[in-house]
């Protein structure tokens, strides 16, 4: 590894490492936490009784381990998020540099909108780490080289990414398919029938309990319409939420979501005339969308939106950055990760500006002496989790269908209330029945209200 490696290798690490320390319990790690407690190993690796699409399974039996030796900290929980993203640099630095990779590409990686994946405690950091390994070895195999070493080490690495997190299925499958097929072309039979036997067993397993939990979550990120997928993997590609803490609108996510996918489009064609790795993540990619509009259409499964689209958003900047490398592209492919760049830098530095705000275990901890009811939103189970770490029991839910007359309710009856709900909220709440006297910008969008009666 060159020493400009190491050094974005340090400020990557140093980045995830700081959000891991910096950002408290998200709504998913706390859900995933609070539900692996109830269940066993055997009941985690069989989705019973926890059959939702937020059971990660390697990141929940991880969480179990923890559970079993008394460990609670929450850094100890995403520690392996954050040694996944470690392993995720080093592999991607080395592709990079394999492949000669222009230097300033790097970045686009390091600063990335999904960085911040690899500190929190869910399965989509291990599943990119996986991937980048994969990627690292199949260009060996692909040039011609490989070893049974190599076979290894992508069937283990494919495996678990998919464990990791069921939405990697369909394009490392088809991945792991095309890596088969460049077995058996250049005679080597027992590679490609070795790397499919141990492929089969983790993707037997995804199928299966991925169609359960498909159909079982009534939670499940989806949607029936392939537009919304679309729409959701723009707006995941661009991670317009953190633009909001610095007060910019959205016209700078829509045009940078639209210039990237109108270059991404335009460098299919030459991409696929090369034979080299981008051709093969680029073809995985194409037919991995292809079998997730079939699964749709024969099993009913809906279409992944919203994070669940994070595997796509990583695919196409990776073969953006490789497919502008080793040949002439144009203009606008260049600009367009250019302009991706400055995105993910301001996308960097808003996640930075909002781990100076408190958090909402500080400000639990805070109010804990006092005898004021504390007002949370009835389906986050990350302030439960942080509630119950703080010996708080003064906690009072509310629904957001319901919060009006909730606190039109207690407010006659306190002197003073707080509130803490997300900033989105605040328009639907009739503020007539009591007095807003202190709001207290939390993290992640939330705000702390201190609310008092009306005075008749």
């Amino acid at each position: 590894m060159s020493s400009f490696s190491r050094i974005l290798l340090i400020i990557g690490s140093c980045l995830i490492v700081t959000f891991g320390f910096g950002f408290d319990w998200f709504y998913d790690e706390a859900w995933t936490w609070q539900d692996v407690e109830k269940s066993s190993i055997p009941g985690v690796i069989k989705y019973d009784p926890f059959f939702y699409a937020n059971n990660h399974l390697i990141n929940s039996l991880w969480a179990k381990l923890l559970q079993y030796v008394g460990v609670s900290n929450l850094m100890f929980f995403r520690c392996l998020s954050i040694l996944s993203g470690v392993v995720f640099f080093v592999f991607s630095f080395g592709l990079f540099q394999r492949l000669h990779v222009a230097k300033w590409k790097y970045l686009l990686i390091v600063v990335s909108p999904f960085l911040l994946f690899f500190s929190q405690a869910r399965g989509y950091a291990l599943s990119f780490a996986g991937l980048a390994v994969a990627f690292y070895y199949i260009s060996f195999l692909i040039e011609g080289s490989s070893s049974w070493k190599q076979i290894f080490i992508i069937g283990i690495s494919l495996s678990v990414s998919i464990l990791s997190n069921f939405s990697f299925v369909f394009f490392n499958s088809v991945l792991l398919s095309l890596v088969v097929l460049r077995c058996f072309k250049i005679s080597n039979v027992y590679y490609g029938l070795g790397l499919a036997s141990m492929y089969l067993g983790p993707l037997l397993y995804t199928l299966y309990y991925g169609l359960r939990v498909s159909k079982m979550d009534p939670f499940i990120i989806g949607s029936d319409s392939f537009l919304d997928f679309i729409v959701a993997a723009i707006g995941c590609l661009a991670y317009s939420k953190p633009w909001g803490l610095l007060g910019i609108t959205k016209w700078p996510i829509i045009v940078t979501s639209i210039v990237f996918g109108l270059a991404f489009i335009g460098m299919i064609r030459p991409v696929m005339r090369k034979k080299s790795l981008v051709r093969f993540l680029l073809l995985s990619l194409i037919l991995s969308l292809g079998l997730t509009v079939a699964s749709h259409l024969v099993l009913g499964s809906s279409f992944p939106v919203s994070r669940a689209t994070l595997v796509y958003v990583y695919l196409v900047l990776i073969v953006v950055i490789l497919g502008t490398t080793g040949y002439e592209s144009s203009k606008l492919t260049r600009w367009s990760l250019v302009l991706y760049l400055a995105h993910s830098i301001i996308v960097c530095i808003s996640f930075l500006l909002d781990l100076g705000r408190p958090r909402v275990r500080d400000v639990l901890l805070d109010t804990n002496d006092s005898n004021t009811p504390l007002y949370v939103w009835t389906y986050n189970p990350a302030y439960v989790q942080m509630a119950k770490e703080q010996n708080v029991n003064r906690l009072q839910s509310f629904d957001v269908d319901n919060i009006n007359d909730r606190i039109k309710s207690d407010s006659l009856e306190q002197d003073e209330i707080l509130l803490i709900i997300h900033q989105k909220f605040v328009q639907e709440m009739d503020l007539n029945s009591y007095v807003i006297k202190e709001s207290i910008p939390v993290q992640r969008g939330m705000v702390l209200y201190r609310l008092e009666p009306v005075v008749q």
